[in-house]
């Protein structure tokens, strides 16, 4: 009989406090605030809610409240100013590893590996690597001389698709600038003088006049050189080298 009444008890008890939720709730928040006025009830609430943390083995409030207020105030934790200890340290070794003969060399095949990768894989760098060697070529010829924006040049061979201006051939990586007038006679390095061109155009045509040569070949299309002749022709061309032009280079 006793269980049965402890059992309706409990029935009732939970029917009361789902009827009474809001009210609950209400007389719960009154005695929270009541409680947080009387500092001694504070007090003994905290250490008790400290004691269960504890117990748990959780972080103490205190500790959680210090590295806040670090965090927020923008101080490095102890394990970030070892991390950055660490990272100094490295990095100081490896100062000073560079500074010796054995440590130069490791940096000189690691700079290699690397310009050799991007020559290999990437056109604009390649481009940039031929102009380079092309400038100094007409720089020692005494010849007019531009340096050459590597971008300008990557527009000017996409305008042709990275195709040999002069028989069609996709070239890619392979493409070779090709000075339409060339550096014996005087052509200038510049990008009203340039074309992209096969490794075999490129050596065929040599010296010659480039109308002349191209109509001569049996690749020849008249559409490429016109086409050849527009772009060149739309170029600004270095007003001391005007007189070796022809008059459609001149527009």
């Amino acid at each position: 009989m006793a269980d049965k009444n402890y059992f309706n008890h409990k029935e009732e008890k939970k029917l009361y406090q789902k009827q009474n939720e809001e009210h609950i709730k209400e007389y719960r928040k009154e005695k929270y605030r009541l409680t947080m006025l009387d500092p001694v009830l504070k007090q003994k609430r905290n250490e008790y809610k400290a004691m269960e943390r504890r117990k748990k083995g959780m972080i103490p409030r205190e500790e959680l409240a210090l590295k806040s207020a670090i965090k927020n105030a923008g101080e490095p934790s102890v394990v970030e100013l070892i991390q950055k200890q660490i990272k100094d340290t490295q990095k100081q070794i490896k100062i000073e590893f560079l500074k010796t003969e054995q440590g130069k060399e490791q940096l000189r095949k690691e700079q290699n590996i690397k310009t050799k990768t991007l020559y290999a894989t990437k056109f604009s760098n390649r481009i940039m690597h031929k102009e380079k060697a092309r400038r100094n070529k007409f720089q020692d010829s005494g010849n007019y001389v531009e340096n050459i924006p590597t971008q300008q040049l990557v527009n000017r061979f996409f305008m042709f698709n990275n195709c040999c201006a002069y028989c069609g051939s996709f070239e890619g990586l392979n493409i070779q600038i090709e000075h339409v007038v060339p550096r014996s006679k005087g052509g200038a390095h510049c990008l009203a003088n340039i074309v992209p061109a096969c490794h075999k155009c490129n050596q065929s045509k040599f010296n010659h006049p480039m109308e002349k040569w191209y109509k001569e070949q049996t690749f020849f299309s008249k559409d490429r050189l016109n086409k050849i002749k527009d772009v060149l022709a739309q170029t600004p061309y270095p007003p001391k080298q005007q007189e070796l032009l022809h008059d459609w280079q001149l527009g």
